[in-house]
């Protein structure tokens, strides 16, 4: 699978490169006390197109159903999934991995078949996978899909064709993995934790849990374990009766977890992150600003996010 997808990405990178909300644009960087963040001005945040409410916003539109806007398929994938072009791309290789099943739900749990996949595709390239659910996760489609963006978060290619050069503070965004794995692998290697058994990092100015991956021998169920066991640090209904929206608009009821959330997948590790809120004050924050990613409208987005503290605000979604 993986040079028969590698080769099918690089394929399709050029042609889609010219129909997705990208352009390259100045960063800028900015040191909290626990944190580094950087600041884009990102198209693909005015292009996106809103909706007044939620039933407006999903009725009989379902864009990981054929057909496909022409430039954003990549490949099927095993598991009745397949892989996509985020067209509103927020990093510069930005996939999704889409359920072919259209009745998996984005927020009920994620399967297995899910899961195993998902750790699967971090293999194509260096990336992270990461997963929106729940009301308050900013999850734009009710169809399952998990993103699988690229690492490090600002490229070379990037950096390149902004003539920018990293300041030395910020080059956590110019590393290969993200924002505090070393220390998440420093903790793991000094102490006697298990696999899958959730802990926590002071480091961090949010809520979350994290819990290390066996370095060999992952499978479904070993995911689906830690999957589990993270989710229970913050609620004991993994399976609560919901009312949602169908892709049809019509309400129907599914069973998912009692939380909204994000879930982040490497090799090495997984970390849910609870959502309470998908804004404050207005500011809409991405899941990856909480490895530090910014992406801004304009010039008075950043300064808004800066006067509130980005750390404040990632205390605040998370409480």
């Amino acid at each position: 699978m993986k040079n028969f997808l590698a080769k099918a990405i690089q394929k399709s990178y050029g042609h889609s490169r010219q129909i997705m909300y990208r352009s390259p644009v100045p960063f800028s960087f900015y040191s909290g006390k626990k944190m580094e963040f950087y600041f884009s001005t990102n198209r693909a945040i005015n292009a996106k197109p809103k909706r007044k409410d939620r039933e407006t916003k999903y009725k009989n539109t379902d864009p990981f159903q054929p057909p496909y806007t022409p430039g954003l398929y990549i490949s099927d994938l095993p598991s009745n999934h397949l892989l996509l072009w985020n067209r509103y791309n927020i990093v510069d290789r930005h996939c999704l991995i889409i359920s072919k099943n259209h009745h998996e739900h984005q927020e009920e749990l994620l399967t297995q078949e899910n899961l195993e996949i998902s750790y699967r595709s971090l293999s194509l390239f260096n990336s992270v996978v990461y997963y929106n659910s729940g009301k308050n996760s900013c999850a734009s489609q009710p169809h399952r899909h998990l993103h699988l963006v690229s690492l490090p978060l600002l490229s070379s290619q990037v950096l390149e064709e902004t003539n920018q050069k990293l300041p030395t503070r910020s080059s956590v965004f110019y590393r290969s993995n993200l924002q505090f794995h070393p220390t998440i692998m420093k903790r793991s290697h000094f102490s006697s934790l298990r696999c899958s058994q959730p802990f926590t990092l002071k480091e961090l100015p949010f809520l979350h849990s994290c819990c290390i991956l066996p370095k060999k021998n992952v499978n479904s169920q070993t995911l689906n374990m830690a999957y589990r066991s993270l989710l229970s640090v913050f609620t004991n209904n993994l399976e609560k009766k919901k009312q949602v929206f169908d892709l049809d608009g019509d309400q129907t009821y599914i069973h998912g977890p009692d939380l909204s959330y994000h879930l982040f997948l490497t090799k090495s590790w997984m970390m849910l992150i609870p959502r309470s809120a998908c804004s404050y004050k207005g500011i809409r924050v991405s899941p990856l600003s909480f490895f530090g990613a910014f992406f801004v409208k304009d010039k008075d987005h950043q300064q808004k996010i800066m006067d509130f503290n980005p750390e404040f605000i990632l205390q605040k979604l998370t409480n």
